[in-house]
């Protein structure tokens, strides 16, 4: 268990990209980097994986999944390019959810494998 306070920890620099961060020496219990590791952030990414997870264990990489329209969202999008009723197979969704952050790619594969996003569960 690694306890840290409100307090960023390190370079003065974000990763890249990131909102937040941190990193943890787990021989030690300390805290080596820190970044607004308290602050309430939202879980694309880790939503990501969790949908690539599912799509691994439950998918057919070779099926071919038609890609509906995408949904408003209140916040920014990443998209892979896919528009509404290509057809691609799951694997090059895959690629496109895990390597371009695409949340068409994404919203895709949940409803190919769960019926739709809300569906999508373990």
């Amino acid at each position: 268990l690694c306890v840290a306070d409100n307090v960023n920890i390190g370079n003065d620099t974000m990763i890249a990209g990131a909102e937040g961060a941190g990193t943890f020496n787990l021989a030690t219990n300390t805290v080596t980097y820190a970044q607004n590791i308290y602050e309430k952030l939202y879980p694309a990414s880790t939503t990501k994986i969790l949908t690539a997870y599912i799509a691994l264990k439950y998918g057919n990489l070779e099926d071919y999944v038609t890609v509906s329209e995408m949904r408003q969202t209140r916040r920014p999008i990443l998209l892979s390019a896919f528009k509404a009723g290509d057809v691609v197979q799951l694997k090059d969704l895959l690629y496109g959810m895990m390597l371009k952050s695409g949340n068409d790619a994404a919203i895709a594969i949940a409803e190919h494998i769960g019926g739709s996003v809300e569906g999508l569960q373990i």
